[in-house]
């Protein structure tokens, strides 16, 4: 196990610059005010360790992006954490009250209880139109849409609580990334070609968070089309690419690697 100050001092030198990615790094302790205070860095990424205490009472202006989902912080929110902020503080255990629940809205339901939607009556299903508007299937399913701007370190809860989405990740070589793709080509071997058209990027983590669902077991449908390399029949540059990602579900279970 590292620790963030041992960690810290290691990378001292090349942290000056404008982005750094720490997660996944069995980081523990708290987070040094002298990290989020260097001169220089906008996107710091800190997710999934294990550090605790409270946030830093200062950042450095120019630190535009945090993301600091999936750790073991708490207490109330100093004064740099403001509405509209893009910082990912999922996973936490955050203590939200009358004076700053509404700092960023949703965050409480999003903390690692999950407090939002516990009490009757629960659902047993929700369908998510992922980087589009309100559709509805040739089967007659309605997927709600999810086409919220998403930045390099963001969550999204809806109105109605049932559902959230987090983003992390910065695209190094893109300015200006909505987050979402769109194309107009006609998807082939499915009746809902115009499902695909729209979709989420991320270039780290995409979760999806289902609140308040009732226990039991679950049937996952997940609809994938590749919309952005060429077929590799066509062998051309543009048809070289490959995804490679694994999706866990639950949070531990690994149901797809690769």
């Amino acid at each position: 196990m590292h620790t963030l100050v041992i960690s810290f001092l290691h990378l001292y030198f090349s942290l000056i610059y404008f982005c750094r990615d720490l997660s996944f790094n069995n980081l523990t302790g708290p987070i040094p005010s002298s990290l989020i205070n260097l001169v220089y860095l906008s996107h710091l990424f800190l997710g999934n360790n294990s550090l605790s205490g409270t946030l830093p009472s200062q950042k450095s202006p120019t630190l535009l992006n945090i993301d600091l989902s999936y750790n073991e912080l708490s207490g109330i929110f100093p004064s740099w954490v403001t509405p509209n902020s893009q910082w990912n503080l999922v996973g936490n255990n955050f203590i939200f009250d009358s004076s700053n629940i509404s700092v960023l809205p949703g965050l409480n339901c999003l903390q690692k209880n999950f407090p939002c939607n516990r009490d009757y009556p629960l659902y047993a299903n929700f369908s998510i139109k992922c980087g589009g508007k309100d559709m509805r299937s040739s089967e007659g399913v309605m997927f709600e849409a999810d086409n919220s701007t998403l930045g390099p370190a963001s969550y999204y809860l809806v109105n109605s609580d049932k559902w959230a989405v987090s983003n992390v990740g910065l695209f190094a070589d893109r300015s200006h990334v909505a987050y979402i793709e769109t194309t107009f080509a006609q998807i082939d071997n499915t009746l809902n070609s115009e499902f695909f058209q729209t979709s989420r990027l991320s270039p780290g983590s995409l979760r999806y968070y289902g609140l308040g669902l009732q226990n039991g077991f679950y049937t996952v449908n997940l609809y994938f089309a590749e919309t952005r390399f060429d077929d590799r029949s066509s062998l051309t540059w543009q048809s070289l690419g490959r995804r490679v990602f694994d999706i866990y579900i639950q949070v531990s279970n690994k149901i797809c690697q690769d």
